[in-house]
């Protein structure tokens, strides 16, 4: 739904005014079944130390995970889907080893969200996923205010998260840190390998669709039968994952906020389109 613009003539006394107009857009995500298996040899069943494949089960539980942060950070990435933020303003293309993110960075994106009047999340703050190279540089951020003072002088339980190195809360936004980093796109086309995307958002800005039960992807493990003809001599057995369809879409780039930073050491899995 398009947000109404506020009301700059007061109401007359005994006239019903004008209706409003309210508008929306249709948000379509093309649902799509996701999966990956491996075959398991009889030999390696009868000598392994597996218990139950336990290792095997974690691996591919591992690997659904991987795959659809994969597809939700290419969604997040998509150039038309998002509101684009550059480190210290330059281009995405210039960008250098002093443009990092920073506190101000920080800032800037929360103070952005603000203007787009993003809904915040339900405990009042935004919500950022900051690459690997982010969470260094904002460890690093020498300029006052930054992280460590906030968190040395703040209290017992922030100086802790200091010495764990989470970064935790900072000026209105909850920061997770991710090790999948993405690489952004010059504005002739080619990849920056240098430009790294922080996404900042507001509650309601992206949406993941799962077609299937509880949403999570399956675990399937499937031992051959006399009736299996692919597998006469029982050779082996598979496991594997799946999920029946899953889609991540942004619904409104007005509350997404892409901040393109200087990276080099998160290696990138991808370019904005």
């Amino acid at each position: 739904m398009a947000q109404l613009s506020a009301q700059t003539a007061a109401l007359t006394d005994g006239t019903s005014p004008s209706s409003n107009t309210i508008s929306a857009d249709s948000v379509i995500a093309t649902c799509e079944p996701w999966g990956a298996h491996q075959l398991i040899g009889r030999q390696y069943e009868l000598t392994t130390l597996d218990a139950g494949l336990k290792e095997h089960v974690e691996m591919m539980a591992q690997n659904a995970g991987e795959t659809l942060d994969f597809q939700l950070g290419f969604a997040l990435c998509n150039s038309a889907a998002n509101t684009p933020l550059t480190a210290n303003g330059v281009e995405v293309a210039a960008l250098a080893s002093t443009d990092t993110l920073t506190v101000s960075g920080v800032r800037t994106a929360v103070a952005k969200l603000k203007i787009n009047k993003a809904p915040k999340w339900d405990n009042g703050n935004y919500r950022a996923v900051v690459n690997c190279d982010g969470i260094y540089q904002l460890q690093g951020d020498t300029a006052a205010g930054n992280w460590i003072n906030i968190n040395m002088y703040n209290s017992d339980s922030n100086a802790e998260l200091l010495k764990k190195g989470v970064i935790g809360t900072l000026y209105g936004v909850d920061i997770v840190e991710t090790n999948v980093a993405f690489c952004a796109s010059d504005k002739a086309g080619g990849v920056a390998g240098t430009g790294r995307s922080s996404f900042f958002a507001g509650k309601g800005a992206v949406a993941e669709v799962k077609l299937q039960g509880n949403g999570d992807a399956k675990i399937i493990y499937k031992q051959t039968n006399d009736n299996d003809t692919s597998n006469p001599l029982n050779m082996y057995s598979t496991i594997g994952w799946k999920i029946e369809a899953y889609a991540a879409k942004v619904l409104n780039k007005d509350w997404l906020i892409n901040y393109t930073h200087y990276g080099t050491m998160s290696a990138s899995q991808g370019a904005t389109a």
